[in-house]
């Protein structure tokens, strides 16, 4: 027999005889959905990371010293010269996160900031150093199979199996993570359908595009659903257009229908903007900052954001020039594809661009440059990442 409990719209059920089991139904246009629900143990957050640490042994070969045979060089490789020595690298220094039910959070930095080494621990693939990390109040390290009951990972790197069908690879995923084989047909149609892959549910994944690979990799955490979705960069290498699709796919199906918890890394600030209720800017394995997108811009209000377009054959003769002035903040180059060679995009953080443009388009010049583009715009999220760390988020 079920016990009922409603909270607001929603209606819990709880078997008396399984108290680890419950089930959230929620009502729709008349239609029924019903999820499961997982006993979690008393915690105020769904992940939460007190002084979580990280380290790694790194090999790195000493210049200048001298240099090993031949022999040595042909079987481990040109890079294989002078005296090798191994050292400690601290990816994670004491990393302090709370994230609540039912929220986005976006893990912000560059590449080897330690963003996927956080998930992988949230996902107990590793284990941490120093430190504590749960997962709606399990120890990732002391009770790393109740952890794994509790999180949905969507790691676009481990990929998917070529040769096999994206049903079969769906079917699969299902398996792995201990869903009731009856219901192993219903998930795997539900999911198919909403990331729209229905009619190509029987194809060989070698023939997809980039784009429907990613719809693939999400329709696997639709299928195992556990509560804490952590996402390691699902969008990259998509086009904008199907980007901002999945993340409002992401938005209305995970956060707001199914109340899911998300945490996101990622390097895009679109991802950021759009779909993350709160930002960790982390850097060097450093949280240095925490806070609303809204909040965050405004926590560097007084300095306004300058991208120049310029024609030059040497870009970084630019930015030299541009940090040499007084009143310039930060300057560097916006990476894009688009640029056509010989053009260079320019980004400068200046408190007072009105006084600054004068004598900047005059640097430029002086350094063989040709300004065709000027716009001055309220800062942006990476122009905080580079007011905390002091570097772009593509270096």
């Amino acid at each position: 027999m079920l016990s009922t409990i409603y909270l607001g719209s929603t209606l819990v059920l709880a078997e008396p005889s399984n108290m680890r089991c419950f089930h959230s139904v929620k009502f729709l246009n008349n239609h029924a959905t019903i999820y499961d629900l997982p006993m979690t143990a008393s915690s105020e957050y769904a992940v939460e990371t007190f002084n979580l640490t990280k380290k790694f042994k790194v090999v790195e070969t000493l210049p200048g010293e001298e240099e090993r045979s031949k022999l040595a060089r042909f079987l481990f490789g040109e890079s294989f010269r002078g005296r090798v020595r191994v050292r400690e690298r601290v990816v994670l220094d004491r990393v302090n996160l709370q994230v609540r039910e039912g929220e986005c959070l976006g893990l912000l930095g560059p590449n080897g900031a330690g963003k996927t080494t956080l998930l992988e621990i949230l996902a107990t693939a590793l284990l941490p150093d120093d430190g504590t990390a749960k997962v709606m109040g399990y120890d990732v390290v002391r009770e790393s199979g109740k952890v794994r009951r509790c999180i949905t990972p969507v790691f676009p790197q481990f990929s998917v199996y070529d040769m096999w069908t994206a049903r079969r690879n769906l079917e699969y995923a299902a398996l792995l993570h201990d869903v009731p084989l009856g219901e192993v047909g219903r998930r795997v149609r539900e999911a198919l359908e909403l990331v729209g892959l229905s009619e190509r549910a029987d194809d060989l994944v070698r023939k997809y595009s980039t784009g429907m690979r990613v719809r693939l990799i999400l329709a696997m955490g639709l299928v195992v659903d556990n509560p804490v979705y952590l996402m390691d960069e699902p969008f990259t290498g998509i086009d904008p257009g199907t980007a901002k699709q999945l993340r409002e796919f992401v938005r209305r199906e995970l956060l707001e229908k199914r109340g899911r918890t998300v945490l996101l890394a990622t390097n895009m600030l679109a991802d950021a903007e759009e779909l993350c209720d709160r930002v960790a800017i982390i850097n060097e394995g450093r949280v240095v900052a925490v806070d609303t997108p809204a909040n965050l811009k405004r926590k560097v209000q007084g300095v306004e954001t300058v991208d120049l377009e310029v024609l030059t054959e040497n870009a970084e003769a630019l930015v030299d020039a541009a940090k040499g002035l007084e009143g310039v903040k930060a300057c560097y180059l916006l990476r894009s594809a688009s640029n056509p060679p010989g053009v260079a995009s320019l980004r400068v953080l200046t408190p007072d661009s009105r006084s600054l443009l004068p004598s900047l388009i005059e640097a430029i010049h002086k350094a063989n440059g040709k300004v065709r583009y000027v716009k001055v715009h309220e800062p942006t999220l990476e122009d905080v990442f580079i007011h905390y760390t002091g570097r772009g988020l593509c270096e």
